[in-house]
């Protein structure tokens, strides 16, 4: 079946999933005729839906019209929905959660085992083409289903689908992930303002330099052999490797990580 052929509705329209909905538009996976959403907030729905061109809906009818269900409402209200979803008929549905923290078993709990779910974590760089998503899926998962999230996640950066075990870590390294490197990069960008550059001018070039490293890593170069070609003995590299290490600076980068990771597993309770 051919993506175009789908109904997608949205359940939660907030940032990420205006974000998804845009890659999406901008690869033309789906005509805007074949999406619907809903927010609870009806004055932002209103304004989505001139702003995005899609229709907005009941909860019912967009149950009842469409086959792909992406729920995009925070982990906290994500009980109440599904007791919602629970009351029509899903039976068929394809159900993608970007929801963090709440693992398959919560949603099969209440909608049952035979409910296909695929739990996915995207980053705000699809919004560019550019995203790292990682996706889980239910036993009841079909090949088919896996293959629509591929193909839908896939248009706008990477995805690669992992152990559910692993989504509170990567909820970390690949949701909140561009939050720690843009925090990286805000520093450098304001050494360089403090040293005399404009900040837009420094930001440009500390942009370019994380981009250029991820790059090297990309073409399959690993960090610890790069960083052994950079940093000369005695030279600028070398000490700043040094004041990075006296100053616990990577450990103190784990600890943001494992903070996210806490946070992931505790919000399902």
């Amino acid at each position: 079946m051919k993506m175009d052929e789908y109904r997608i509705g949205f359940v939660g329209f907030g940032h990420m999933m205006s974000l998804i909905f845009k890659a999406m538009d901008l690869a033309r996976l789906i005509p805007h005729s074949r999406c619907l959403f809903i927010r609870r907030d009806p004055k932002k729905m209103f304004e989505n839906e001139k702003e995005y061109k899609i229709s907005s809906s009941s909860l019912s009818h967009l149950v009842k019209e469409s086959r792909i269900l992406f729920l995009g409402v925070r982990p906290d209200q994500m009980e109440g929905l599904l007791k919602e979803l629970k009351s029509f008929d899903i039976q068929g549905k394809m159900i993608i959660t970007i929801a963090a923290g709440i693992p398959l078993s919560f949603y099969e709990k209440i909608l049952g085992k035979e409910v296909e779910v695929a739990r996915v974590m995207p980053n705000v760089a699809v919004s560019v083409g550019e995203g790292m998503s990682v996706s889980a899926f239910s036993q009841s998962s079909s090949s088919e289903f896996r293959s629509v999230v591929q193909r839908i996640f896939s248009c706008m950066g990477l995805v690669q689908e992992v152990r559910e075990e692993w989504m509170d870590v990567l909820c970390a390294m690949v949701g909140s992930g561009p939050g720690f490197v843009l925090r990286l990069m805000d520093g450098m960008a304001r050494f360089g303002e403090k040293e005399g550059l404009s900040y837009s001018e420094s930001l440009q070039m500390t942009a370019q330099v994380f981009s250029g490293a991820a790059r090297l890593v990309m073409k399959g170069h690993l960090p610890k052999d790069l960083i052994h070609q950079i940093a000369v003995p005695q030279g600028t590299t070398e000490a700043g490797l040094n004041a990075m290490r006296d100053s616990k600076m990577v450990e103190l980068f784990a600890e943001a990580l494992q903070a996210a990771a806490t946070r992931s597993r505790t919000l399902q309770k």
